[in-house]
């Protein structure tokens, strides 16, 4: 299983773009909402990495507010990358509600991992797009703050990245625990770097 990021200018048509689809469930299948991500590398001033997650859910679980808090127990996306899989085991994990709440960290496992907060790098962005029947987030991931975790300027076609979106709500009224690329494990655990996918920088757009 391959994902193919498009290097895109302008403004990304998002409709244009390959997604992936949220759809492993393997602890529990009450609640599956549709969910899909989308990935770019965007070269434009503020270049980097955005995700496109939308999740076809009305009214998402969302008590916190701020960065930093436990947003996995609200309705919540996730993302989980590594930018450079051929050097390093690290990965940056990001997970937001539909408020635009942040929780991201780096590390090589769920114990070392470190809140980006506590990293002298520009930090990821969130922005958040509510509808009526589904909420759509965001994430930026500046090349300053892939350059400050990996020493990488820029990335070129055919360069590998590795990584799984997920969709989850530890605390809301039908927990729910979905992965793009499928995890065995017995217990829920996103922290599990072995199960991620293959991403693949691809042409410009």
């Amino acid at each position: 299983m391959k994902y193919v990021v498009s290097i895109v200018s302008g403004k990304p048509d998002w409709d244009q773009l390959d997604k992936v689809w949220i759809d492993q469930y393997p602890w529990g299948k009450e609640y599956m909402p549709r969910t899909n991500a989308s990935v770019i590398l965007w070269e434009d001033g503020g270049s980097g990495i955005i995700v496109r997650m939308e999740c076809m859910e009305k009214n998402p679980t969302a008590r916190y507010t701020k960065n930093g808090e436990p947003v996995y127990e609200d309705s919540c996306v996730e993302c989980f990358l590594n930018f450079d899989p051929v050097n390093t085991d690290a990965y940056i994990n990001l997970a937001a509600n539909s408020n635009g709440a942040l929780l991201c960290e780096f590390g090589t496992t769920r114990e070392d991992r470190i809140p980006i907060s506590e990293i002298q790098c520009a930090p990821p962005g969130v922005q958040i797009k509510k509808l009526e029947d589904r909420w759509i987030c965001y994430f930026i991931i500046p090349m300053q703050t892939i350059n400050s975790l990996y020493g990488k300027l820029w990335f070129l076609p055919g360069d590998p990245l590795k990584g799984n979106f997920y969709k989850c709500g530890e605390k809301t009224p039908v927990p729910h625990y979905g992965s793009w690329s499928p995890i065995t494990s017995d217990q829920p655990d996103f922290h599990r770097p072995e199960y991620f996918g293959d991403l693949e920088i691809g042409p410009r757009i």
